[in-house]
């Protein structure tokens, strides 16, 4: 991609690109940095090992097999590859500007199918938790997690992180025990 419009053919939905959402937030603010934004290098400054944290490539709307059976991927707004000195780090983005971030994995769950049951089964595995353990979890970031993680593991990385990156009012609604 050459420009931020460049994302409007991978979108779920072609109307996500408009002024103020967050396809086009998130586009705008990566492709005028030319790197790493100043907030998104901000919170990685935070951490020992990922300040200094050098941006060699980055992906829009990144398709992420979940390794389930499902044909449905994971699509992560933004999936960086990051220097650490002569280590790599997998960022995942999830943007927002005043979208929620949907069900829970119980409510998504909730009457689903073989299909959802296995997905869910092959999460938790990942994790090493198990299904009860991730109920009150917001399905969206859950998988978005596992897609930063599996992406980690396919470029040989042992560190992978997924950091909401918000252009608006965004509130986290996670369980006391998660934290």
């Amino acid at each position: 991609m050459k420009q931020p419009a460049d994302v409007i053919p991978h979108l779920g939905k072609p109307s996500h690109w408009k002024q103020g959402r967050s396809a086009k937030s998130l586009a705008d603010s990566w492709f005028f940095a030319g790197d790493i934004p100043a907030s998104i290098r901000a919170l990685l400054a935070q951490s020992e090992y990922l300040a200094g944290a050098e941006l060699l490539e980055a992906w829009l709307e990144r398709e992420t097999d979940l390794q389930d059976g499902r044909a449905t991927p994971s699509q992560t707004d933004l999936l960086a590859l990051l220097g650490i000195g002569e280590k790599l780090a997998v960022l995942g983005i999830e943007a927002k500007v005043d979208e929620s971030f949907g069900p829970l994995v119980s409510e998504w769950l909730d009457g689903g199918s073989a299909g959802k049951t296995h997905r869910l089964a092959r999460l938790c595995e990942l994790f090493e938790l198990n299904s009860t353990e991730v109920r009150d979890l917001r399905y969206q970031l859950f998988h978005r997690t596992a897609a930063s993680i599996l992406e980690a593991k396919r470029f040989r990385s042992d560190v992978a992180v997924l950091i909401v990156q918000s252009f608006g009012d965004v509130t986290l609604d996670i369980p006391n025990h998660m934290t």
